[in-house]
């Protein structure tokens, strides 16, 4: 999968995998997908509780 940096608001840059699909013209299916890099610690384990709604501390 193709890499990307998400920029988010309390967490900073975040190294995630990225993929999509798109089909148009009339039949509007899209699916992307950004996966954390679980390589990238401690961003991807400050995501996960930021995806779960758990608090810093």
């Amino acid at each position: 999968m193709p890499e990307r940096a998400l920029d988010l608001d309390g967490l900073g840059k975040v190294g995630c995998e990225h993929t999509r699909l798109i089909v148009d013209e009339g039949r509007h299916l899209r699916l992307v997908v950004y996966a954390v890099q679980e390589t990238a610690p401690p961003q991807a384990d400050a995501f996960a509780r930021w995806v779960a709604g758990e608090s810093e501390g």
